[in-house]
């Protein structure tokens, strides 16, 4: 049974491990870079929890039992022009847990902590365009997210460039 909660400052350590095996594993997943995150202390993680606890900024975590399997977070803007919309961002399942539902439960999760948020009519997400992404971008399209461009040259990894889709989600 999988469990998905939001991720307290209890699971600093467990969390930070499973990001950088994460940004290591699939490097084309994130625009964060194992290099930046590697170097940054356990104290930086904890602190990111802390303020990442919030009706409208939170990181979830899937777990079977007590092993942290997956991870996603999301925030909504706090710019008065922006707070109608969401961003889902670092998601990520260990390899041994895809194909299961995992990332779908915790996308499952975040949409309905983000319908509570009233301001909230749309939520994003960007994925990779490439082989490694496409189970995710086809479960956001399964979800009711629809693709609206493409981000060329979103991030550069090892001097290649890789485009990014971009997804939104209409709460209204």
């Amino acid at each position: 049974m999988i469990t998905v909660r939001p991720l307290t400052v209890v699971d600093a350590e467990s969390f930070r491990n499973l990001r950088l095996y994460a940004l290591q594993e699939s490097p084309t997943s994130f625009s964060s870079a194992y290099e930046d995150e590697v170097a940054r202390p356990l104290v930086h993680t904890i602190e990111r929890l802390k303020h990442q606890q919030q009706p409208n900024n939170c990181i979830y975590g899937a777990f079977a039992q007590e092993e942290l399997i997956g991870m996603a977070g999301f925030f909504q803007h706090e710019a008065l022009k922006l707070r109608h919309k969401s961003i889902i961002w670092g998601v990520y399942v260990l390899p041994d847990w895809r194909r299961q539902g995992v990332a779908r439960q915790m996308m499952e999760v975040i949409l309905n902590q983000i319908r509570t948020l009233p301001a909230v009519k749309q939520v994003h997400v960007t994925v990779v365009n490439n082989n490694d992404n496409v189970a995710a971008k086809q479960m956001y399209l399964e979800l009711g997210f629809v693709e609206w461009g493409v981000e060329p040259r979103a991030i550069l990894i090892d001097g290649q460039y890789y485009d990014e889709a971009c997804l939104v989600y209409m709460l209204d």
